[in-house]
């Protein structure tokens, strides 16, 4: 065995030499290589589990790599190192920065081990013992941050003592800070007592006092840090004022300031500073000390080691080798691991009808769009029964599967109380969603009655993010409802939250890590808010959970995720949720699994500390990782929700599937805010009042595109793949409509797929060596698409195109026309009893085009209901005729050069909704109502 390979196997198995601190002989003359890659790793790790502050996940994977290779370029082997041991060095750095790729941020710590590990892998000096032992340190994080997401105790616990480490240092400048684990600086305190202990038994004694003067200067840095976050406010008032860009008529970029800047970074960024005060402490503890300085090992012990390790192969050797990985495996199933359905297959959703409530939805004619009139249209598509109670009787709670409770209002009589109670104590399960407390005339907030058996009540607060809807900004915890499920596009539906005050024996489910609570309602109805001295913040729950009796509770602070405007973006959630309620799925967070949890990771830290090696710990690290990703996957795959439009049956297509996909998988050109001008929630209404259950796409396979009866393509950026080819073809061969817009200037990837039916966006620019002619752009106009004995009806574009097909017959829907030329903007085509429809503009239904929150586009929300008439499965509609002395002269008037008046269109682009657009259109054509209210 070699000396380097002896070192590598037990780092501690040294023999001093020299004189070294304190009378005890060693080295004290630390690497700067090892300095600087221990300092990179361990500032990767934070940066991976998102601990020094907000960071876009794009930003934290990017400054996770740049750490990395920092570490990487100080710590690559400087002496002369095998072809195949090279080799295996460049794959496990390859393997750590594929991991840190996984939107899981305990999967991208590991990756950070794997990586540090890598380097010392063949590394036997003072260096590699200096890394290893940092290699240890962020893999105890790692599983502790693991722990923290998905053993319940463990979170409690973390942010129990971050609200303890806040006290103590708003008590020492006398301002109140009311913290929890992220801005509490916990995560810093685990992986830097990780890496003390380490240092403690690893390094030359004397120990005693070293340990004393280590852990004072630990404690001073994180006290330093707390008291610059408890005086936020304060470095904000010596900020210079904000500087405002000029108002005036004239377009803008903005202006830039440093001082506008800080002000953005404060509160949210300042664990940073954390960051640089642990660094220097743990600069100073490594060049403090002494380090044992290795030399070969004699002839004679060299072959005992031998001996040894042959005599222990098949006994204690195994337990050494192969423990650390079944536990990490171990590990990761009994956290991660449910096997939870969504279905809703012949269950009951029982609404109680008392709240705030509105069970309609988006309809012409309708002054208002409703609330929750959506919610059982996506029960039944999941197979389930929707039905409302006004008291929740005995015999209706018999034959229900999940109670539903949306912001009760009224007091609660003690009767209905005890049944409720009792019809969970029997095993029933109760879904309760609140939002920050209300009065309104004789009516009051009551959820708090109801829960007054649970250890969750509803705060009197306004859960403030720091990013609208929450996103990059929510933490789910491991459970069946949020496993898999990212945090972007706003997937959990949270707009307007209350926090929630939760405790043993409840578990959250849901937290908000970057933002505040603000006191009462006041940030709602003034549409602002900001952060002040003791509210809380980060780390607020937003969802929890716990069991009562046979039965589960689980709590919403916010009831947005069952609205008309975010079932499409939070559908997967809010059917996971029923459905694992309904099905009583099993949970990584019941008790017994935590406490499996909590004694794995126990076991598992052990072991790696006992014989820590960089082969050990990397395996680990990677089993570890693997397991959670594969875990994690499995999980998402079972509980998927799979809304059906088949009106339940699968080969029936007698009534139109009323399952309308909006495509989010292809990098598509619209704003994941809704409500953006570029946002899409505008169309979502639209295919609403056409009778459609509109949802975002969140997977393009044939599973799901085959269950809806329309999939919506907005200018893709990304290719389809050949099974999306064939699953659009399972589409349309179900009588199903692919709708795709795009102009020309966004047209490559949506090529491929409009080929398969010979329609074409011909695309511009044009490579410099084409010979054909450039397309040329149509612009903002208006186009009659409908005639009516004289009179006509007008559409709006935001940027037309024309569009193409090489098919005989052509079906031509809207044709841009100057009185001399005829161009199509609108073609369809009919394929296997389906059809496939174009529009030559990027923007045509986007909000700014179609429909605000405040104010609609009136002449292309007729179009719409008029167009998916004719390409869709939908009854059929002509619009209504337009009065000779209704008509703009803008509609579509030729410029000097004989086309369309560019941007005609866009000066009445904010009209009101028409009275009753559908009335008309009815006392001509006879069509029956499409759309009424949802009443279950």
């Amino acid at each position: 065995m070699s000396h380097n390979a002896l070192l590598d196997e037990n780092p501690r198995a040294v023999v001093a030499t020299g004189k070294g601190h304190g009378g005890s002989e060693g080295i004290s003359n630390v690497p700067v290589q090892a300095i600087v890659v221990l300092v990179a790793g361990m500032v990767a790790t934070w940066v991976a589990a998102g601990s020094i502050g907000f960071l876009a996940h794009p930003l934290r994977h990017a400054l996770t790599w740049v750490a990395l290779a920092v570490a990487i370029v100080a710590g690559w082997p400087r002496r002369d190192v095998s072809l195949h041991r090279w080799l295996s060095l460049a794959a496990a750095v390859v393997l750590g920065f594929a991991l840190t790729a996984s939107s899981l941020p305990v999967v991208n710590i590991l990756a950070v081990a794997v990586v540090l590990a890598a380097l010392v892998r063949y590394e036997g000096s003072l260096r590699g013992r200096i890394v290893l032992l940092a290699t240890l340190a962020v893999v105890v994080f790692a599983v502790y941050r693991l722990a923290y997401t998905a053993i319940p105790w463990v979170w409690l616990a973390a942010n129990g003592f971050g609200a303890m480490l806040g006290s103590l240092g708003g008590w020492f400048v006398a301002q109140p800070l009311n913290v929890g684990a992220t801005f509490g600086g916990v995560d810093f305190l685990v992986l830097t007592v990780a890496f003390y202990v380490g240092w403690l038994v690893w390094a030359s004694p004397p120990r005693l006092a070293r340990a004393v003067w280590a852990a004072a200067a630990i404690f001073v840095a994180h006290l330093l840090y707390l008291i610059v976050l408890a005086q936020t406010h304060s470095l904000l008032a010596w900020l210079p004022e904000v500087v405002r860009p000029e108002i005036s008529d004239m377009s803008h970029v903005g202006v830039w300031s440093w001082s506008n800047m800080v002000r953005g970074w404060l509160p949210w960024s300042l664990p940073a500073v954390a960051v640089v005060l642990y660094a220097a402490v743990v600069v100073a503890m490594v060049r403090w000390v002494s380090w044992p300085a290795p030399v070969p090992p004699t002839d004679d012990e060299q072959e005992d080691n031998e001996k040894e390790v042959v005599g222990r192969a098949l006994a204690l050797e195994s337990l050494w080798v192969f423990g650390p990985s079944v536990l990490a495996l171990l590990l990761a199933l009994v956290t991660s691991l449910a096997l939870s359905s969504s279905s809703l297959q012949h269950k009951t959703v029982l609404a109680f009808g008392q709240g705030y409530l509105d069970w309609s939805k988006p309809s012409y004619g309708a002054a208002e769009t409703g609330s929750y009139g959506m919610l059982p249209m996506l029960v039944k598509s999941l197979g389930g029964q929707f039905a409302v109670s006004q008291e929740l009787t005995e015999r209706e709670l018999e034959t229900t599967d999940v109670v539903l409770l949306i912001h009760p209002n009224r007091p609660w009589p003690e009767d209905r109380l005890q049944r409720l109670w009792r019809y969970v104590g029997n095993g029933g399960t109760l879904l309760l969603a609140a939002e920050p407390y209300r009065v309104q005339g004789d009516r009051a907030s009551s959820f708090n009655t109801v829960l007054a058996p649970t250890s969750i009540a509803v705060r009197r607060d306004t859960a403030i993010a720091l990013t609208p809807y929450w996103q990059q900004t929510s933490e789910p915890l491991s459970h069946p409802a949020t496993i898999g499920i990212d945090d972007d596009r706003n997937r959990f539906g949270l707009i307007h939250a209350a926090s929630l005050d939760v405790s043993w024996p409840a578990r959250p489910l849901l937290t908000g890590r970057f933002g505040y609570s603000d006191p009462g309602s006041d940030a709602l109805t003034n549409a602002g808010s900001t952060y002040d001295p003791g509210e809380r913040l980060g780390d607020l729950v937003l969802a929890a959970e716990q069991s009562v009796g046979r039965g589960r509770v689980v709590v919403l602070g916010d009831a947005s995720c069952l609205h008309n405007d975010f079932c499409p973006n939070a559908f997967i959630f809010t059917g996971r949720l029923l459905g694992y309620l309904a099905n009583r799925g099993g949970c990584p967070q019941t008790w017994w699994r935590q406490l499996l949890g909590l004694l794995f990771a126990a076991v598992l830290i052990a072991l790696l500390a006992w014989r820590p090696t960089a082969a050990r710990l990397a395996i680990a690290a990677a089993v570890l990782a693997g397991c959670l990703m594969v875990s994690q996957a499995t999980t998402h795959w079972c509980a998927r929700v799979l809304p059906d439009g088949r009106d339940g049956a699968p080969n029936n297509n007698a009534s139109p599937n009323n399952v309308a996909y909006i495509d989010a998988t292809h990098l598509e050109r619209y704003s994941s805010s809704p409500w953006a001008p570029e946002g899409v929630a505008g169309l979502a209404r639209t295919l609403a009042r056409n009778g459609y259950l509109p949802l975002i796409l969140p997977e393009f396979t044939a599973e799901r595109v085959e269950r809806a009866g329309l999939v919506v393509s907005i200018a893709p950026a990304r290719d389809f793949s050949a099974a999306e080819h064939e699953a659009v073809r399972r589409l349309l061969r179900k009588g199903g409509t692919l709708l795709c817009m795009a102009g020309a200037e966004h047209a490559r990837a949506t090529a491929g797929l409009l080929a398969d039916y010979q329609l074409r966006i011909p695309p511009s620019p044009l490579p410099p060596d084409q010979a054909e002619t450039e397309t040329e752009p149509l612009g903002a106009f208006r186009q009659i698409y409908v005639n009516h004995a004289g009179d006509d009806t007008f559409v709006q574009f935001h940027a037309g195109w024309p569009v193409a097909c090489d098919a005989e017959n052509p079906t031509p829907i809207v044709v841009w026309s100057d009185g001399h030329r005829d161009i199509p903007v609108v073609m369809g085509q009919g394929v296997d009893g389906g059809t496939v429809a174009v529009v030559g503009d990027t923007f045509f239904a986007a909000n700014s085009n179609l429909e605000s929150a405040g104010a609609i586009v009136e002449p292309n929300v007729v179009f719409w209901r008029w167009f998916l008439s004719v390409v869709a499965d939908r009854p059929p509609w002509r619009p209504p005729a337009v009065k000779a002395e209704e008509k703009t002269e803008t509609k579509n008037k030729p410029d000097e050069k004989g086309k369309p008046e560019a941007g005609g269109g866009t000066q009445k682009a904010q009209q009101q909704a028409p009275a009753n657009p559908q009335a008309a259109g009815e006392a001509e054509t006879g069509n029956t109502e499409l759309n009424t209210e949802v009443t279950p």
